[in-house]
């Protein structure tokens, strides 16, 4: 079917019978090359049918709808007539597949066919061909490496809200510090998402190598939690067909600490903190504690209350309407639990 009618939001009325009509239509230029142009229009119709015919009695199971299998024989048909007819109504349908196809891949598939399809361009056109292929790769190293980027398939990074709340999250647990946070947390009314190590952040933290890790391996990486976060952020072509077997989401962030690194931790959070937000920090360093605290007492001094969405509010991009500009209320009473609600899986929280 035209991705480019689903592109436009047309019904699947109007996307069969826009399709039946194009069919139609360069059936007939084709005949008209055999047969007057009276007899074309009226041979048209009939010799659509015939692909139709043969694929339902002959290839197709009888228990199978044929549609879909027709619909792309006929555009396999129509596709060779235009080759072989050469005039521009041809060359005019065949820019109208390819804006389909293209409108029908996602930025991922695009991204892989591109690489696979370079070193053709390579061969074709040496040494200049050189820089396509180098290209392939330059975006898929992109896609990769940096973070949230959401070439690769879907990374979520804030959530849909109306109030003053931001999502916590803290990784590279568990830690000798875990049970300090998690009653630090608690005293003070917070709710955080611990992404840990041998749970929903890797099993073992590959950093190094998570780029170019196999299917095999990157199964293994994952687990089953309900959700999961990279190590570092980064993105594998894998990753994200075994997230979609586990359903499983991929959680980014939307401000990120940098308390590895260290410098005024807490402006930098208050600087780019918006409702909706999901903020990243880090456990297990000998600051850990003290700087979550801080960050979390400045959140609630501000009029933010952390909380946990659920998945139905996991967003990928900020959508525009928000409350971003208007000043903060005080976080309301019923955000003061410090444990997680129950979900479709356990993920470890504070």
């Amino acid at each position: 079917m035209f991705a480019l009618t689903r592109t436009l939001r047309l019904s699947h009325g109007a996307e069969h019978n826009g399709l039946s009509i194009v069919y139609v239509a360069m059936t007939a230029c084709v005949l008209t090359r055999l047969v007057p142009w009276w007899a074309a229009i009226l041979l048209a119709p009939v010799a659509v049918q015939i692909p139709m015919y043969v694929m339902g009695l002959l290839v197709l199971p009888l228990w199978r709808n044929n549609l879909t299998v027709n619909s792309r024989v006929l555009m396999a048909l129509m596709i060779a007539a235009c080759l072989w007819l050469r005039t521009w109504p041809a060359y005019a349908f065949l820019a109208l597949v390819g804006l389909n196809a293209i409108a029908a891949l996602t930025m991922r598939r695009f991204l892989l066919g591109f690489a696979a399809v370079a070193p053709l361009f390579a061969i074709a056109y040496w040494p200049a061909g050189l820089g396509v292929v180098v290209l392939s790769h330059l975006l898929i190293v992109y896609a990769t490496l940096a973070p949230n980027c959401q070439w690769l398939g879907p990374v979520i990074t804030c959530f849909e809200t109306e109030k003053n709340e931001v999502w916590l999250t803290i990784d590279d647990g568990p830690a000798a510090d875990t049970e300090a946070i998690k009653a630090m947390l608690e005293k003070r009314g917070a709710k955080a998402t611990f992404f840990e190590l041998g749970k929903n952040h890797s099993m073992t933290h590959p950093s190094a190598t998570w780029w170019f890790l196999g299917p095999r391996r990157l199964g293994e990486e994952i687990g089953h939690e309900r959700w999961f976060r990279a190590p570092v952020g980064m993105k594998n072509p894998f990753v994200h067909p075994i997230l979609a077997k586990r359903d499983m989401r991929l959680i980014g962030w939307s401000v990120r600490g940098l308390d590895t690194i260290g410098g005024d931790v807490v402006a930098r959070v208050m600087r780019r903190v918006k409702p909706g937000a999901i903020i990243v920090l880090h456990q297990g360093r000998p600051s850990s504690l003290q700087t979550i605290e801080r960050v979390v007492e400045a959140l609630q001094g501000g009029g933010y209350a952390l909380v946990i969405p659920d998945d139905a509010r996991l967003r990928e991009r900020r959508r525009p309407r928000r409350l971003a500009w208007r000043r903060p209320a005080a976080p309301p009473a019923s955000e003061t639990l410090a444990s997680q609600p129950p979900g479709r899986r356990r993920s470890p929280t504070g």
